[in-house]
């Protein structure tokens, strides 16, 4: 499992979800999966972040969960244009 960004990819904060299939017989569609899971903040050490995961069990305490790992790693989400962005913080 990737717990590490490479070098490329140290502009992003990445996040990584997983949805489990132990539940389901090998006979039946192998692209079926339950709503329950897990989310991985992976580690960027240029960003200061290090790897975390946090289990949902069902689609509506995704949201909830991945909420919750945002504000335990000061992680702050703007859906603005760049422009008003950077800005906002000179």
């Amino acid at each position: 499992m990737i717990k590490e960004i490479k070098n490329k990819d140290k502009k992003m904060i990445w996040f990584k979800v997983g949805f489990f299939t132990d539940k389901f017989p090998e006979e039946s569609n192998k692209k079926t999966a339950g709503g329950n899971g897990v989310i991985t903040l992976l580690t960027n050490k240029s960003k200061d972040l290090k790897s975390k995961q946090t289990f949902f069990n069902n689609l509506e305490e995704f949201t909830t969960k991945f909420q919750k790992l945002l504000d335990e790693n000061k992680i702050t989400l703007i859906s603005e244009k760049k422009e008003h962005i950077i800005k906002k913080f000179k």
